[in-house]
C-alpha cells in the first residue's frame, strides 16, 4: 500500500514518541516480536456506476448563465488541475476526451482530497452550471445580497461528498496536456490543459505576484506572447498566494503548460505550478528581442513569411550595379571594403565573412533614422560591429536578406542607440515611480488592471489637483541622445496638453517638485477621449539635449484639474531608450489647429489631434495620402509601392513627402462607395494627393485617427451622387439628413444620419422594441411648371412588415411641425430589400407623383416609419430624387393599389409562383420554391445595366425573367442567379440566345439579388418541357446500404472539427456539403465528415462511389476517406482509421465535379459497426475547398 509522504513521517514521529515514553517508563515488551501485525485496512476507491454524458455534450446542454440541473446527467472526468500552489482558487478542473470544465467547490486546499490523475464521477443533478465572464463552471447557486438574485457560485463540501465520487488511485501520467498556439483559443478548448510553446512573458525579470497596498491576495495579468506572431497574446492570472508568486518571470522564449479560460472576452490562461512554465535557451534564437534568430536559421528560413529580430555583423554594403535586373550571384555583388553605398548594408554571423552564400542583405529605407545612423558610406566605422534588426526574412537582390519596413528607431539596434535605458510598465505597482501631491485629496494610484492612474474626479464631484508622479534619478551619462515613450488614455481634461504634461530635470532632489527646474516634453498623441481602451502611444519624444550626459535625471508626469472640470489621465509601459526621437514645438506651425470641419474650412492634422473624441459627428478633414498601415500598428506603416492587402485604410500628412508614422493620421476605409476610390492597393497614383475625407475623429491603430468615412473629395471629385441638373430635389443623406427634418411623433426613438452615409430609423433599441412612429420630411419643393414628376431611392429594410412600417407620403399643405395638422397622401413603394443582409440596397423604382400635385407650388415628401413593442424593425435610406417625367404607377391613395400582376401560385412544380407572388414572398423562407417568367434578358454589373437584346456579352450568370415576354422595363423584371452548376451552361443567355423569350421554371431560393428582389441557388428548371430530373437515374445499380445527397443536410453524416474554427457545412446553392479552411486568409484545420454507423455483415462486395470537386489546393493528399470498426462517436482520434484509396481526384484547381470512382470496402470491414469520413486537412499556407455531394455505399 502506497502511504503519502506527509502522513508517513506523522507516523513515524507518532511511534518514536510512544517508544521514547515507554522507555523512559522502563516498559519494553520483547515478548511482542514474533507478533504479526495486519495492514491498515484500506481499499481502492471504486465507483459502482457509470457516466452517461460527456463534458462537451454536458456543457452545450446547460449553456445558459445560470441552470439547475434537473436530469440524471453523470459526467466522468480525470483531475487535470488543482489548487495545490495556491495559484487556483477554490476550484478543479476535470477532462475527457470531449472537452474540459470547471468544477467550483468552497473549500480551501482541496488538492489533499483531489488529486491531479484522479478519475471521479459526478452525479449533477441539484447542481448547477452557470458561466462567471462567460466561462462555464459546475457548481451551485450564489446569492451575494442574499437578495434572491442568484448568479453561479460554488458547490459545499458537503455537496462534494454526496455528488463527486473517486474511481481508482490518481494516476498524474495520464495527464497530458494538449499542445495548441494561439489559432486554437475557441470555446472547445476552454476548461482543457493546454501547452503553449514558442511563447514569452512580457514581464520577463519581474516577480509574478504580490499582495495589493493593504496586503491582501491580489491576481495579477501577466501578458504571455507568441514569439512566431507577437500581435497574439494570452492572459496568465497569478495569484499573490502562489507558493512561486514572489519568483522571478524567465526571461526568453519557452513553454507555458495550464487551463484555458475565458473571461469577459479575454482568453487566460492558469497556471498550476511554477513547474507548468520551462523556458530554455535556443541555439537559433526566437526572432524577438531578447533572443533573436541567428544569420544561419534567417538563411535557412528564407522566404517563409517570417517577420522578426536577427542579430549578425556588418561586414559589407551591396555593390555598385546590382538590381533587380542585375542581382547578387557571387561575391562581386557584395562590397566587403570601401567605398560604400548608402542604401543597404550586409550582415554575416561572423565580422570576417566574406562569402556571398553566408551574408543577408538589409535594406535602409529612404529617408530613415536607419539609413543615417548605420549606413557604411557615413559610418564607416560601422563595419565590423554587431547589429540586430527587425524585419521580414525574405530574398533581397537574389541574396537572402532582411527587408526592412520603415527604418524607425524601432527597427534596428546598435551599440548603444536603441538600447533600453529605463522603464516602468506600472503592470503590478506605480514602482519605481512616486507619487507627490501638492494639492487636492486626490493621488497618483496604481490600478489593478495595470496602470498608473490619476483623477481629481471622486464621488461625482470635480476636484482641484495638482499631483506629479516622479520618476527616479536615470543615468544619462554616455548617452548624446535618448527619446521617452508611453501609452495613455486621457479623457473629460479642460485640455489634454495643458492637464496631462510630461516634465524633466536635472536638479530635483525629491520632495516637493517645485523646488527643482523643470522642463516640459510636449507630448505628440492623446487619446481621442471617446474609450477607455482607447491606449494611445505617446510617439517617440526626444529628450532635450541638455540632458544628455547627466547622471541624475528625473522625469515626472504632471496632472492638473479644477472644481469645474477633473478628467482621467492612465499610465502604462514607459519606455526611455537610446537615440534620437521626435521633438514636439508647440510653436511649430504645423501644429496648429486650424478649421472648423466644415467643408469649406476643413480641419488640418493638428485639429484632428486636438478634436478626438469631443463629438460622434463626422468633420472635414484635409492632408496629403501618404502610405498605409499593412499589419497590426502604425509602425506597420507603408509608404511607397506595393502596399500589399493594405485596403482598408490610409495614412495622411500635412506634407506629401512624410515618412515618419508618427507625423500620419491613420484613415479607416469602411466597405462602402469611398474605399474601391482612395484605397492605394488598387490606386497607388493617389500616393501623395491632397485629399478631404468626411468621418469621425477617434482612436484608430491606437493612435488619434479619422474612422467612418463616408465622403471625400480628391482631383476634384467627390463621393456625392450624380444629381442631374434637371433635378427638382435631391437628398443623397452621405453626410447629413438635410435638407430634409426629423419629426418623431410618438416613441424616444427618431430618424438619424448614420455615418456610413444614409438616413436611418430604428425603433429597437439595447434588445428591446419600442412603439415608434416617425416621419422624415422634405423642405418645400416647387412644381408648378411641371405636369409629370418621379421619386426614387435607394432603401434597405430589415426586420419590419415593408408595406406597412415603411412607407412614403406627399402633401400640399403641410407648413411644418406636426405631420397629423396636414393632408397626406400616400406613394407606394415598388420594391423593398428582401431583408436577408444590411447589404441588401434596394432601388425604390421610379415612382409617380400624383396628378394632383401637379403644378403645385410647395409640395412636401415624408419618409414615414412605424413600429411596435412587439416589432421593431430598421430603414436606412439614401440618394433620394424627385425627377421631371412620368415614373410608374404603382398605386395611391390612402391605401396601396393592386400591382400590375396579382401574386399566384404556392411554389410548387405543380404550381409555380409567378412575378408577383416572387416579390411578396422574398425572403418568407430559406426552402427553395418553383418560380415561373418569360426570360426577357440578363444584368450587365449591375441593376441599371439590363440588356434586353442580343448580343449579351460575356453575361452567363444571370438572367432577367418577367411576366410578359416583351418587357424591357428592369423595374417589372426579376433577377435570377445561374450558379456554376448545372442549371448555367443550359439557361444562359450568352451561351444560348435562343432561350431568349421562353417560358422557364426555376427552383431556387427567393431573395435579393443586384439590390432587387430575386432568385439565387437555382439548382433545377424546366425549360421546353425539358429539366434536369429528365433522363436516367443516377442512382448505382445494386443495393443502397447508405445513400447522402447533401442537397439540404449533412444527415446522416455529422461534422466534428478537431482544430480550427471552420467546419463542414452545406452549401444550399450548389447542393452539396464543403469544408474550406480559409477564412481572409490560409487557416490551419482539421475537420471530419462522419457518417453514421453502418452494418456491413450480411454484404460481400460492397462500395462507396461519390462526386467531388476539388479548388485552390495544392497538396490533394490532405483530403482523405477513411473507414473504421471501432469509433463511438466524438473525437475521431480515439479510434483506429485505415485509409480508403479514391481512384479519380480532382485537379484541385477547379470547382467541377468529377465522379470518385468505385472504391472497394476491405474484406475486414463486413462487420457490424463501420464507420465512414471524410477528412480534411489545411495550413497556414495552403487551404483548399472540398465539396461533396451524391454519396452511396451500395452493393
Amino acid at each position: 500500500m502506497k502511504i503519502p509522504i506527509l502522513r508517513n513521517v506523522l507516523f513515524m514521529k507518532k511511534i518514536g514518541f510512544l517508544f521514547l515514553t515507554l522507555f523512559s517508563l522502563g516498559i519494553f515488551f520483547s515478548a511482542c516480536d514474533n507478533e504479526d501485525f495486519d495492514a491498515p485496512p484500506h481499499s481502492e476507491p471504486q465507483y459502482s456506476g457509470e457516466s452517461n454524458i460527456t463534458i462537451k455534450d454536458f456543457k452545450e446542454k446547460y449553456d445558459e448563465v445560470l441552470v439547475e440541473v434537473t436530469d440524471d446527467d453523470i459526467l466522468e472526468g480525470v483531475i487535470t488541475a488543482n489548487d495545490i500552489s495556491g495559484n487556483l482558487y477554490k476550484q478543479i478542473f476535470i477532462e475527457d476526451e470531449t472537452g474540459g470544465l470547471m468544477v467550483a467547490i468552497d473549500r480551501n486546499d482541496i488538492y489533499n482530497d483531489f488529486r491531479v490523475g484522479q478519475k471521479i464521477f459526478i452525479e449533477t443533478k441539484g447542481l448547477y452550471m452557470g458561466k462567471y465572464g462567460g466561462m462555464p463552471q459546475l457548481g451551485y447557486r450564489y446569492s451575494r445580497n442574499n437578495d434572491g438574485n442568484y448568479s453561479i457560485g460554488q458547490m459545499t463540501w458537503e455537496q462534494v461528498k454526496e455528488k463527486i465520487f473517486k474511481d481508482g488511485y490518481p494516476d498524474p501520467e495520464i495527464v497530458v496536456p494538449a499542445e495548441i498556439d494561439y489559432n486554437d483559443f475557441t470555446e472547445d478548448n476552454y476548461g482543457r490543459l493546454v501547452k503553449l510553446e514558442g511563447v514569452y512573458f512580457d514581464d520577463s525579470g519581474q516577480i509574478f505576484s504580490y499582495p495589493d497596498e493593504e496586503g491582501s491576495v491580489q491576481t495579477l495579468n501577466r501578458v504571455i506572447r507568441f514569439a512566431a506572431d507577437e500581435s497574439q497574446t494570452v492572459t496568465a492570472r497569478m495569484s499573490s498566494a502562489a507558493d512561486f508568486a514572489s519568483d522571478t518571470i524567465p526571461s526568453g522564449v519557452g513553454t507555458v503548460t495550464g487551463i484555458l479560460t475565458i473571461y469577459s472576452g479575454t482568453v487566460q490562461l492558469l497556471v498550476r505550478e511554477k513547474d507548468d512554465m520551462d523556458f530554455e535557451t535556443n541555439p537559433d534564437g526566437w526572432g524577438i528581442e531578447d533572443s533573436p534568430w541567428s544569420v544561419q536559421y534567417a538563411l535557412d528560413n528564407m522566404d517563409q513569411d517570417k517577420v522578426g529580430w536577427v542579430k549578425g555583423y556588418i561586414v559589407g554594403a551591396v555593390a555598385d550595379g546590382i538590381n533587380e535586373d542585375n542581382p547578387i550571384t557571387d561575391n562581386y555583388g557584395i562590397a566587403f571594403e570601401a567605398p560604400f553605398l548608402p542604401n543597404y548594408i550586409v550582415i554575416a554571423a561572423s565580422p570576417d565573412e566574406t562569402n556571398w552564400e553566408n551574408c543577408l542583405v538589409v535594406n535602409l529605407p529612404a529617408g530613415s533614422d536607419m539609413r543615417e545612423l548605420v549606413n557604411l558610406s557615413d559610418n564607416a566605422d560601422l563595419l565590423g560591429e554587431e547589429i540586430m534588426v527587425y524585419g521580414s526574412i525574405e530574398t533581397i537582390l537574389g541574396a537572402g536578406g532582411v527587408r526592412i519596413a520603415n527604418g524607425t528607431m524601432d527597427e534596428f539596434r546598435i551599440g548603444n542607440i536603441g538600447v533600453e535605458i529605463f522603464s516602468a510598465s506600472f503592470a503590478s505597482s506605480l514602482e519605481p515611480f512616486t507619487e507627490y501631491s501638492v494639492s487636492g485629496d486626490q493621488k497618483w494610484i496604481w490600478d489593478s488592471y495595470g496602470y498608473a492612474k490619476m483623477t481629481g474626479y471622486d464621488g461625482g464631484t470635480n476636484y482641484a489637483n495638482e499631483d506629479w508622479l516622479i520618476s527616479p534619478a536615470i543615468n544619462l551619462s554616455g548617452y548624446d541622445a535618448a527619446n521617452i515613450s508611453f501609452e495613455h488614455v486621457s479623457r473629460y481634461s479642460n485640455n489634454n496638453k495643458e492637464d496631462f504634461t510630461l516634465w524633466i530635470s536635472s536638479d530635483y532632489t525629491g520632495g516637493v517638485p517645485s523646488s527643482a527646474t523643470w522642463t516640459q516634453i510636449v507630448i505628440a498623441n492623446y487619446s481621442s477621449g471617446s474609450s477607455w481602451d482607447d491606449w494611445t502611444t505617446t510617439g517617440n519624444l526626444n529628450i532635450p539635449e541638455e540632458f544628455m550626459g547627466k547622471a541624475n535625471v528625473y522625469v515626472a508626469l504632471k496632472y492638473l484639474s479644477t472644481s469645474s472640470k477633473a478628467g482621467t489621465w492612465e499610465v502604462r509601459n514607459l519606455v526611455i531608450k537610446s537615440g534620437a526621437g521626435e521633438t514636439i514645438d508647440d510653436d511649430d506651425p504645423d501644429m496648429t489647429p486650424e478649421g472648423d470641419g466644415s467643408r469649406e474650412n476643413p480641419y488640418n492634422l493638428a485639429a484632428v489631434i486636438q478634436n478626438q473624441g469631443v463629438s460622434t459627428e463626422s468633420v472635414w478633414i484635409y492632408g496629403y495620402i501618404v502610405g498605409a498601415i499593412d499589419g497590426y500598428s502604425i509602425s506597420d506603416a507603408i509608404f511607397e509601392a506595393p502596399f500589399g492587402e493594405a485596403n482598408t485604410n490610409l495614412l495622411i500628412a500635412a506634407s506629401p513627402d512624410e515618412t515618419n508614422p508618427n507625423n500620419c493620421i491613420p484613415v479607416q476605409l469602411p466597405n462602402n462607395s469611398v474605399r474601391p476610390v482612395l484605397n492605394l492597393v488598387d490606386n497607388p497614383d493617389n500616393l501623395g494627393k491632397m485629399v478631404l475625407v468626411f468621418g469621425t475623429l477617434e482612436t484608430y491603430f491606437n493612435v488619434p485617427g479619422i474612422k467612418s468615412v463616408s465622403n471625400y473629395v480628391l482631383d476634384g471629385q467627390s463621393g456625392d451622387p450624380d444629381v442631374p441638373d434637371d433635378a427638382i430635389l435631391s437628398a443623397s443623406f452621405l453626410t447629413t439628413l438635410e435638407p430634409f427634418t426629423a419629426y418623431s411623433v410618438s416613441g424616444d426613438q427618431s430618424w438619424v444620419w448614420d455615418t456610413y452615409g444614409y438616413a436611418k430609423m430604428t425603433g429597437y433599441v439595447s434588445g428591446t422594441y419600442n412603439a415608434n412612429e416617425d416621419w422624415l420630411i422634405s423642405p418645400a419643393f416647387d412644381l408648378s411648371g411641371y405636369d409629370a414628376a418621379n421619386i426614387s431611392f435607394q432603401h434597405l429594410s430589415r426586420f419590419g412588415n415593408n408595406t406597412e412600417d415603411f412607407t412614403l407620403w406627399i402633401s400640399s399643405d403641410y407648413t411644418g411641425g406636426d405631420p397629423s395638422a396636414a393632408t397626406w397622401t400616400q406613394i407606394v413603394i415598388a420594391n423593398y430589400s428582401s431583408g436577408s443582409s444590411w447589404d441588401d440596397w434596394t432601388s425604390s423604382g421610379n415612382l409617380n407623383i400624383p396628378e394632383e400635385f401637379m403644378g403645385k407650388a410647395n409640395v412636401y415628401i415624408a419618409l414615414k416609419y412605424l413600429s411596435t413593442s412587439s416589432q421593431a424593425g430598421t430603414w436606412e435610406v439614401r440618394n433620394l430624387l424627385i425627377l421631371p417625367g412620368t415614373g410608374e404607377e404603382i398605386g395611391g391613395g390612402e391605401e396601396p393599389g393592386d400591382t400590375e400582376e396579382t401574386p399566384q401560385g404556392d411554389g410548387t412544380q405543380e404550381n409555380p409562383y409567378n412575378i408577383a407572388a416572387v416579390i411578396e414572398n422574398q425572403d418568407a423562407t430559406t426552402e427553395k420554391v418553383w418560380s415561373s417568367g418569360y426570360i426577357v434578358g440578363v444584368l450587365n454589373g449591375s441593376a441599371s445595366n439590363a440588356v434586353f437584346e442580343e448580343p449579351f456579352g460575356d453575361v452567363t450568370t444571370n438572367l432577367l425573367i418577367a411576366a410578359s415576354p416583351d418587357e424591357t422595363d428592369p423595374n417589372n423584371c426579376v433577377p435570377v442567379q445561374l450558379p456554376n452548376n448545372d442549371v448555367r451552361p443550359v439557361l444562359n443567355l450568352a451561351d444560348n440566345p435562343d432561350n431568349h423569350g421562353k417560358l422557364v421554371l426555376l427552383y431556387g431560393t427567393l431573395e435579393a439579388y443586384f439590390g432587387l428582389p430575386g432568385i439565387k441557388n437555382v439548382t433545377n428548371y424546366v425549360l421546353d418541357g425539358q429539366s434536369l430530373d429528365d433522363g436516367t437515374d443516377d442512382t448505382p445499380d445494386g443495393t443502397i446500404i447508405l445513400e447522402a445527397s447533401f442537397a439540404s443536410t449533412l444527415s446522416p453524416f455529422t461534422a466534428f472539427s478537431v482544430t480550427g474554427e471552420q467546419t463542414w457545412d452545406i452549401d444550399t446553392g450548389y447542393e452539396c456539403a464543403k469544408m474550406s479552411g480559409y477564412s481572409g486568409g490560409a487557416v490551419p484545420n482539421e475537420d471530419w465528415l462522419i457518417s453514421s454507423t453502418l452494418d456491413l455483415s450480411s454484404y460481400t462486395a460492397p462500395y462507396i462511389v461519390f462526386e467531388h470537386a476539388i479548388n485552390f489546393a495544392n497538396d490533394l493528399s490532405t483530403f482523405t476517406l477513411l473507414i473504421s470498426d471501432d469509433y463511438n462517436g466524438g473525437d475521431p482520434s480515439s479510434a483506429n482509421w485505415e485509409a480508403l484509396t479514391i481512384p479519380i481526384m480532382p485537379d484541385g484547381d477547379s470547382w467541377d465535379f468529377v465522379e470518385s470512382g468505385n472504391i472497394s470496402i476491405p474484406a475486414e470491414y463486413l462487420v457490424g459497426g463501420v464507420t465512414i469520413a471524410f477528412k480534411y486537412v489545411s495550413t497556414d499556407e495552403d487551404a483548399g475547398t472540398w465539396e461533396i455531394k451524391n454519396l452511396f455505399v451500395v452493393e
